[in-house]
């Protein structure tokens, strides 16, 4: 009789939590095979299941269009064409956007309101889709299972931990890579420099006015931790005056 496969072993396995390590075992290609495109996509439907019931979310067609219209240009320019994207609107006064595993991306409606035009949103959109389209969503993903033991049990309980990743954020490096993937996307689909850099400025002094540079006091309540610093990921992930100064830096 073969072993019982026990999940939570496998996920184990599956998960390499360093997430702030700039180079993880993901890049070593040749020990660990990354996952392909259709484990991606039900990766992040299960997320994305667990996403909508522990958020409120806003359903408003015209707020939908205009994001979808705003996305369309960097999402026709992507390098990853298998991935499609999926925004949602989340009904929280936080100023904060994250991405997932499929390309799922999430915005707040404090950032909505936060961001003063088209195109600072645009830009924020750019630096979601920059998360997905680099690959960054998925870091400490890697598996050397059989498809067979891929299962659906597998893919839920490795859901659960990816959703409560998404607290710990990426490294410095890869948000700046992100900043400057939405930078040069920009640019590309004809934005001038000053519109590219419009919305980091903003924040910029947004978050100084508001004094989160200075960092976050953190909930000793583990559950409630997490969805502070999911809320927070925009504050600190790095302070919003070095996003500005690198982007400023780039060369175009």
């Amino acid at each position: 009789m073969p072993p019982r496969i026990d999940p939570v072993g496998i996920v184990g396995g599956i998960l390499d939590t360093a997430t702030h390590t700039a180079k993880t075992v993901d890049d070593l290609a040749q020990a660990y095979l990354p996952l392909d495109d259709e484990q991606e996509r039900e990766l992040g439907r299960e997320i994305h299941r667990i996403a909508l019931r522990a958020q409120k979310c806003i359903e408003d067609p015209s707020i939908e269009a205009k994001i979808k219209e705003l996305a369309g240009p960097i999402v026709a320019i992507r390098g990853r064409k298998n991935v499609n994207y999926t925004f949602t609107i989340i009904d929280d006064p936080n100023i904060n956007a994250f991405s997932h595993a499929g390309g799922y991306i999430y915005l707040h409606k404090g950032l909505l309101q936060v961001a003063r035009s088209d195109v600072e949103l645009q830009f924020v959109l750019g630096h979601e889709i920059g998360h997905v389209d680099l690959k960054h969503v998925l870091r400490g993903f890697s598996y050397t299972l059989p498809v067979a033991q891929w299962t659906h049990e597998v893919v839920a309980q490795l859901a659960q931990i990816a959703y409560q990743k998404i607290a710990l954020g990426y490294s410095q490096d890869l948000e700046f890579e992100a900043d400057e993937y939405a930078f040069r996307r920009m640019l590309k689909i004809g934005r001038t420099r000053e519109e590219a850099l419009a919305f980091t400025a903003h924040f910029a002094r947004y978050a100084s006015e508001k004094g989160w540079d200075q960092g976050n006091r953190r909930s000793s309540s583990t559950p409630t931790a997490i969805m502070q610093e999911i809320q927070n990921h925009l504050r600190t992930h790095p302070p919003a005056d070095q996003r500005l100064k690198r982007l400023e830096g780039l060369k175009t």
